[in-house]
């Protein structure tokens, strides 16, 4: 699942379209791809600091809290912020019970290794995904 498979109306209504790859994978995978995907999209060119601000907090936060509107990330990241916390939210209320934040982080961790593999992702995008990759690695191993 990535952002450009989520089409939205002018009156807020959502369809998920192209299923082509669509079957049996882990329970986690495809809110790990979507929120990888946002990361990528909204990520990539801020400033590290910034960025490890925003890991730190997403790193932090129970799965299912609301995002605090209140945080002082620049606006791009505040709305990465949003969306991921909305989508750790549709994680934990879709997959009730069987969540597992290791289990999620991990697959996080290695989604983000795998978009550095990718050709047409911008240098940019791969530092991002790498800079991720890493920070990430201190929350697995320190869980």
């Amino acid at each position: 699942l990535h952002s450009r498979n989520i089409l939205v109306d002018g009156e807020g209504h959502c369809w998920l379209i192209d299923f082509g790859r669509a079957g049996r994978s882990h329970i986690v995978r495809d809110f790990v791809e979507l929120e990888v995907d946002l990361r990528l999209q909204l990520l990539a060119g801020a400033e590290p600091k910034a960025i490890a601000a925003l890991e730190q907090a997403l790193s932090t936060q129970p799965f299912d809290a609301q995002p605090d509107p209140n945080a002082a990330f620049p606006a791009p990241l505040q709305k990465a912020h949003q969306l991921i916390c909305t989508v750790r939210q549709s994680a934990t209320i879709l997959i009730a019970g069987r969540l597992q934040r290791p289990e999620y982080e991990q697959a996080l961790f290695w989604h983000l290794l795998n978009a550095i593999r990718l050709r047409g992702m911008s240098a940019e995008k791969k530092a991002y995904a790498l800079l991720a990759a890493g920070l990430l690695t201190e929350v697995i191993a320190d869980p």
